[in-house]
């Protein structure tokens, strides 16, 4: 449970925002929720579930922790807590465990309405990227290309940052799923040239496109290319092939895709 809070924590820091509200309360963004972490002294504090189950450990707290620069300072006040391993257990054990099971019996009235299972959850519709809009280019590097799923390692010289946020993507010798896609869009672009005079000056391309990336969440897709929806978004089938469970849910929370 620990290592999954951990690689929670990872993918906030990575893909959405820690903001701090001032007066001690920081705001943890992640795929259109948002949560806060109060934090006084040495102590922190949030209300999602994960921290009163652990004995206050959660990915929003390590985000914050990491953020302030006090990640080790948390790590080892946390390892010094007694009873830890009992509170993990104890919130995540059911309370009736250990006991003889017992036939239910029926209730009378409303209550013995017989309950109809959840076969299928209702996603809700997203216009930004679910609709198909005009296509209006307003600038030389829009254009009907698809913008492709790729991962990061195979594109090392080229994919440096995100051509929206100008964050950096996550690389090095290991980088933990779904951390090492982004989504690649061929442009055109400008290119420096020098008049009779010497004087440079930046002319863009006619035909020559150079590859883009961009994060995989949908506001720094449509920061340059408003007409973008997940229609336009396509994954090569060797692509395919190797994402994991973790890329699969990451595209579908962020850009609503189904793999």
């Amino acid at each position: 449970m620990l290592s999954q809070i951990w690689h929670e924590a990872e993918i906030i820091l990575s893909y959405n925002k820690v903001i701090d509200l001032g007066g001690g309360v920081y705001c943890v963004t992640e795929f259109g929720n948002s949560v806060n972490v109060t934090v006084k002294g040495n102590s922190h504090n949030c209300k999602c579930r994960n921290f009163q189950s652990t004995a206050g450990l959660c990915s929003h707290v390590l985000a914050v922790a990491d953020t302030m620069g006090t990640l080790a300072a948390l790590l080892e006040k946390f390892n010094t807590k007694t009873n830890k391993a009992s509170s993990i257990l104890n919130a995540n054990i059911s309370k009736r465990a250990g006991e003889k099971p017992k036939e239910k019996k029926k209730r009378k009235g409303q209550n013995n309405v017989e309950q109809i299972p959840i076969l299928e959850e209702i996603e809700r519709p997203d216009n930004d990227i679910d609709c198909q809009k005009p296509l209006a280019f307003t600038e030389i590097w829009h254009n009907t290309n698809k913008f492709q799923v790729v991962f990061t390692k195979e594109c090392t010289s080229k994919a440096q940052k995100c051509e929206s946020c100008k964050v950096e993507f996550a690389r090095g010798g290991v980088v933990c799923i779904p951390q090492d896609i982004a989504i690649c869009h061929m442009e055109r672009y400008f290119y420096p040239k020098k008049d009779a005079n010497g004087k440079t000056t930046y002319e863009p391309t006619w035909k020559r496109e150079i590859a883009r990336f961009y994060c995989v969440k949908k506001e720094c897709i449509l920061r340059r290319h408003p007409y973008f929806w997940k229609g336009m978004v396509e994954v090569q089938d060797d692509v395919r092939q190797n994402l994991k469970e973790g890329h699969k849910k990451l595209l579908k929370e962020a850009l609503h895709l189904s793999i």
